[in-house]
């Protein structure tokens, strides 16, 4: 299986899918892209700025609130589905995966 590993979840990048345990998550194309990037980061802080850059593109039209919204998805779905698994936000120094 082609996955990238934090912790005790996986994000399984032939399906999209995020799993944590034997429970497992279907992602929308962009929340798969969030979450790649979060799992290639590691535990770095990082600003709404960067994951907008790195996500969406430097020529894209999209704002900030885009990222809001999207890490918002991923938290909202991964804590619903996969309790032991959180999105650390801070609007000052940024999101973190946990």
């Amino acid at each position: 299986m082609d996955e990238l590993t934090f912790g005790n979840t996986a994000l399984d990048l032939a399906s999209s899918t995020l799993v944590c345990g034997d429970r497992q998550i279907r992602l929308s194309a962009k929340e798969f892209d969030i979450m790649r990037y979060l799992f290639q980061s590691g535990e770095k802080n990082l600003s709404k700025e960067v994951i907008l850059a790195r996500v969406w593109g430097y020529d894209s039209e999209a704002v900030e609130n885009h990222v809001e919204v999207y890490v918002g998805f991923c938290g909202k779905s991964c804590a619903a589905s996969v309790p032991m698994c959180r999105f650390w936000r801070h609007e000052s120094w940024g999101t973190i995966w946990r």
